[in-house]
């Protein structure tokens, strides 16, 4: 509880330390009732732009590592949160964003969409359904289809 209060810190090195440590300890020690506050923690950290200003790509690496720790059931609404989150961090201009935002949607999607032998014992929900599916496929043929970032546009890569 204290570490997830300790990730919406104003202090950007005590917001990475905390999502990094959560990350590390959320497979192995969350409970169902630490697992329900913590699935808010990512959209919380997006509201209050806690992403912004100086170290804010440290901040977004932690999230990305948090994110793909997070291999227990969600709702339907509350993976495509998620997925929008790591769809913004693999466009950003900082390539260890990327590389984060990539490993975590790997696993990510290997966990909720199928694929991992883990999912059948410990997901209790059911499997995702053909239209969340094509959804998904569809939305990443489509951003495989269009322009890359700005910044990458310009040569920043």
């Amino acid at each position: 509880e204290e570490l997830s209060s300790r990730a919406l810190a104003p202090d950007v090195g005590e917001r990475h330390g905390a999502l990094a440590t959560l990350a590390a300890l959320l497979p192995k020690s969350a409970s169902l009732a630490q697992k329900a506050r913590l699935e808010e923690l990512i959209p919380q950290l997006e509201s209050k732009r806690l992403y912004r200003g100086r170290g804010g790509e440290l901040v977004r690496v932690a999230a990305c590592r948090f994110i793909q720790a997070m291999v227990f059931p969600l709702s339907v609404k509350q993976q495509l949160r998620l997925l929008e989150t790591l769809d913004e961090c693999a466009v950003h201009a900082v390539e260890e964003v990327r590389d984060a935002a990539a490993t975590a949607l790997e696993r990510f999607a290997q966990f909720h969409f199928g694929g991992d032998d883990s999912n059948e014992k410990e997901n209790e929900t059911k499997p995702p359904s053909e239209r969340l599916l094509q959804r998904t496929v569809d939305k990443y043929l489509n951003l495989l289809a269009t322009a890359p970032s700005a910044s990458v546009s310009r040569g920043m890569t």
